[in-house]
């Protein structure tokens, strides 16, 4: 997974990478990657799931490793407008304030690792198509094997959430989970679903996320949808 990333094309595209294959990382926050289109992005998390006695240290030790691996993929460089973090600050934070040349908000009601517009197009220094695509495969295969017994929704609903401003055709989909196209529509007919009811779930779930910010407006939540108007 760190090499899919560090050679990737642009900082962004290393970040949609991380997302996708978050499950390979060891945070147990879910994040997902989310653009605008002057090219500022963001790193949005999802802890609903994470155990209360874990909550304030997972979100900690996320705050220490996230800035390290921005540091290490643009080469020092961070590139940060500010951070807002769902926990209160560790006790060594007066400390720790020097290594994050951003505002950072504690107590915030959602984690969020937000970019300086023009960051998701910064090149990477490794930057090589052919092995990122190479890595990347490797972890599809790694995921695949992890994942064969779990319900296809459920590996589904993931994949979903972690995506980009564009939701994965069912094609794609199907790649990512080492799984034909045919196979999935069928597992998820078994499973008392289909593939564009799990999609039409996944944007309804990211537009009231996005809608909670206030300073964001119609016309770009509706381009981070996928929406032509």
């Amino acid at each position: 997974l760190g090499l899919a990333m560090m050679t990737a094309r642009t900082l962004g595209e290393a970040l949609e990478i991380a997302c996708r294959y978050q499950a390979l990382t060891y945070s147990l926050i879910n994040y997902r990657f989310a653009s605008a289109p002057n090219g500022a992005c963001a790193l949005i998390s999802d802890d609903g799931e994470l155990p209360a006695h874990l909550h304030n240290f997972t979100q900690h030790r996320d705050l220490g490793a996230i800035r390290t691996l921005i540091a290490d993929l643009m080469g020092g460089e961070l590139l940060l407008e500010r951070v807002t973090v769902a926990a209160p600050p560790p006790a060594n934070w007066d400390g720790l304030r020097k290594n994050l040349p951003c505002p950072v908000e504690f107590n915030a009601e959602r984690t969020q690792w937000i970019f300086l517009p023009g960051a998701a197009s910064r090149p990477l220094p490794l930057a090589d198509r052919e092995l990122s695509s190479l890595y990347s495969s490797r972890c599809d295969g790694l995921l695949g094997r992890a994942r064969a017994d779990a319900p296809v929704t459920h590996r589904l609903a993931i994949l979903l959430s972690a995506g980009g401003e564009q939701f994965l055709s069912a094609g794609e989909a199907a790649r990512r989970l080492a799984l034909s196209e045919r196979t999935l529509h069928r597992r998820l007919a078994e499973e008392g679903t289909r593939f564009s009811a799990m999609v039409d779930e996944a944007r309804y779930s990211r537009a009231r996320e996005l809608l909670a910010d206030r300073r964001m407006t119609i016309e770009t939540i509706a381009f981070a949808l996928g929406f032509a108007e």
